[in-house]
């Protein structure tokens, strides 16, 4: 009779450790298997019930820890662009495709510091760039002000947002409004962009640029880690499977006997 119950013991085991390994791939939150946990044990009969519990109890608790971790990391988004506000002149950003030197530049007008792109527009490309410390696989939110300018004649400007995989062009239309930055030094509200990017890397380049022809100035750059979405290395994933396994094998063991 011990045989028989110490055997539907492992079964059962063998049983849990299946579906957690499919709910941890599927869904990499610890409390699907806290959930599955609590169902499976109840399989077990009166003398299992208790290394149940304990595997169940195993399972809340490092659920716990990690839900501890994620909202520590995601109750204050951090701007991840340095000097985004330009605030700082040039510092942190570097010159980005330039047709000729010191194509991009600063604009101090209205008492804000602008990044323009570009000097001499109708001779003249350039833009600038950044590098940005990121998550692989995470996805981000990039939002900032473009301010079009007297400076290139036309009724319409143009410019690209490059960010790792992400490439987009963008145009403000000045017929109808006029310029952003009139010819007098006044200063009207900007066009307000947002997208949603996602990294590919551990370092992903983020650039504005200007073709020529077209000049234009931006301001308040901001780049946040979107706490929504998550990814789970498979790695991670196959070494929780097993952590879990090893401390129910142990927990069961010692109620085991032939």
């Amino acid at each position: 009779m011990a045989s028989i119950k110490s055997l539907r013991k492992v079964l059962g085991c063998i049983i849990i450790l299946t579906r957690l390994s499919y709910c941890r791939a599927a869904d990499g939150h610890h409390k699907v298997l806290a959930v599955e946990v609590d169902r499976r044990a109840n399989f077990e009969d009166t003398d299992a019930s208790g290394a149940g519990a304990s595997g169940a109890g195993l399972m809340r608790s490092e659920s716990d820890k990690s839900d501890e971790s994620d909202e520590s990391e995601t109750d204050a988004p951090e701007n991840l662009v340095k000097n985004g506000d330009f605030q700082q002149d040039f510092a942190h950003w570097q010159q980005y495709k330039p047709s000729r030197p010191n194509a991009a530049h600063q604009h101090h007008i209205a008492g804000k510091r602008l990044m323009h792109l570009h000097g001499h527009c109708y001779q003249t490309a350039g833009g600038v760039q950044q590098e940005i410390t990121t998550q692989p696989g995470r996805s981000y939110t990039l939002k900032w002000s473009a301010f079009s300018g007297h400076w290139d004649g036309k009724k319409e400007v143009k410019f690209t947002v490059n960010f790792g995989d992400f490439t987009k062009t963008y145009k403000i239309d000045k017929s109808k409004k006029g310029p952003a930055i009139t010819s007098s030094g006044r200063l009207m509200d900007p066009e307000k962009y947002e997208e949603t990017v996602t990294a590919s890397k551990g370092k992903t380049v983020l650039s504005f640029f200007a073709p020529m022809g077209h000049c234009m100035d931006i301001d308040d750059v901001v780049l946040t880690l979107d706490p929504t979405t998550t990814t789970t290395p498979k790695s991670a994933a196959r070494g929780a499977t097993v952590d879990v396994a090893m401390a129910m094998f142990a927990t069961l063991a010692t109620g085991i006997s032939f």
